[in-house]
């Protein structure tokens, strides 16, 4: 849809630099070429407090996402008989335990500290992912059910912090 405005009465803050009134997210009529024509141009950024609250933001929502694993993988290692035995009966091989306790304490780490962020989000998303599906199916036992919808949550989240990144203060950023 062509929109076309001769004369403005639009606010100030909705003109571009010329005058031309902004509509439609970004297309702009313009005053030169012929009547009705447009051209597309970049919204300007309005700058908030939650855009200033971004970086430490995402810095806090890693480290509470973070803890729960790190805490877990250490304490997979203290109990390792017991681990491998869980495991065991819910049909894993019990050789899975030292790769489970390097995803969750090695990912929880890289969360934690933004390093190589994106990539430890989505090893963890699929952990939580797979361990729910093998460890909490049991939708018959209401406790069990919460801890499915627990763990796909938290992938969820994951998978936010993959697409979004770690932020600012993170590791991921040094140069």
């Amino acid at each position: 849809m062509v929109l076309f405005a001769a004369r403005s009465s639009a606010p100030p803050f909705l003109l571009s630099h010329d005058g031309a009134e902004r509509v439609d997210w970004g297309t702009r009529v313009t005053k030169k070429g012929a009547p009705g024509t447009t051209e597309r141009t970049p919204r300007p950024k309005r700058e908030t407090e939650m855009d200033y609250a971004a970086p430490y933001l995402k810095l806090i929502g890693r480290v509470i996402l973070s803890l729960i694993f790190i805490q877990s993988g250490i304490g997979k290692i203290f109990d390792l008989a017991g681990t491998q035995a869980m495991m065991e009966q819910h049909g894993l091989p019990g050789w899975l335990l030292v790769p489970t306790i390097l995803v969750e304490a090695g990912g929880g780490l890289c969360v934690l500290t933004g390093w190589f962020t994106r990539w430890a989000a989505l090893a963890l998303a699929g952990f939580c992912g797979l361990a729910a599906i093998f460890f909490h199916m049991d939708f018959g036992d209401r406790m069990q059910m919460i801890n499915f919808m627990k763990n796909i949550t938290i992938a969820g989240g994951f998978l936010v912090l993959a697409g979004a990144g770690p932020g600012a203060l993170a590791l991921d950023n040094r140069r």
